[in-house]
């Protein structure tokens, strides 16, 4: 007899791999979630992307910060991952399900999220004072609760800066805009 938890993985990994096909399918434009989520989208590498020898120091920086981000996922270093990441960031998947950052980074430890190679495309950086917006296309090699794939997503991610530090935080409520 299945577990709860494994029926719920199916069901969440049918949904990704239904949301996935069909957006390749029907080559929709997807719009970046407004709350840290990735959304798949289709292939679309004609954007232009912004030149680095065109950016403030503080675009340069998110750079940095994004490559960290990147290569820990990639590495596992949950100690670097924790340090990138405010400590009431709620990070939301393509399927709607949220985890904490501390359940987010368990589950990496415990490599039920796996991640392999990262790519950002189309990637443009705001930054206004002490925040930032990333917005950039993601290829993630990944195997996540068992199940192994390469998806395209749109990418949305907020950081603040702290001291002289850039943080992943979650989006600024509405009042905070």
């Amino acid at each position: 007899m299945k577990t709860i938890r494994e029926i719920w993985l199916l069901l969440v990994f049918s949904s990704l791999f239904i949301l996935s096909a069909c957006a390749k399918e029907e080559n929709l434009p997807l719009l970046p979630d407004e709350n840290n989520q990735e959304q798949p989208t289709p292939d679309n590498d004609d954007q232009d992307q912004q030149d680095p020898e065109d950016m403030t120091q503080e675009q340069q920086e998110i750079i940095v910060f994004l490559d960290r981000w990147s290569n820990a996922m990639i590495d596992r270093d949950i100690e670097i991952l924790g340090s990138l990441m405010a400590d009431d960031l709620i990070l939301v998947h393509i399927t709607g399900a949220t985890q904490t950052k501390q359940e987010w980074l368990d589950e990496i430890a415990a490599e039920t999220m796996r991640y392999y190679n990262i790519e950002r495309q189309n990637q443009t950086i705001e930054v206004t004072s002490d925040r930032a917006i990333a917005r950039y296309t993601s290829v993630i090699d990944a195997r996540i609760w068992g199940s192994r794939n390469t998806w395209r997503l749109n990418t949305t991610m907020y950081m603040t800066k702290v001291g002289d530090n850039w943080i992943r935080t979650n989006p600024p409520r509405s009042d905070d805009r």
